[in-house]
């Protein structure tokens, strides 16, 4: 396995091992300013939201994840 093909493929798994509720909090805390509770999960602080606005949360953070596995993908086939 050549050294562009190893690359690839530690990238693809480190995006299929994020975590879609960590990285929703993380958008949630970077743009508002804000931390979580000490002790929480990120599935425990995402339950303190409204159910509407996590869901609208929880979907931008899903459309990051689609848009970095369609970026990893269109390097895999041009290489």
């Amino acid at each position: 396995m050549d050294t562009l093909t190893k690359a690839k493929t530690k990238v693809s798994k480190t995006i299929a091992a994020v975590s879609e509720a960590e990285l929703t909090l993380r958008l949630v805390e970077a743009i508002h300013g804000i931390k979580r509770p000490p002790g929480l999960s990120a599935e425990q602080a995402l339950a303190t939201m409204p159910e509407e606005t996590q869901a609208r949360w929880q979907k931008g953070a899903r459309a990051a994840m689609t848009y970095w596995f369609e970026c990893i993908q269109q390097m895999q086939q041009a290489h």
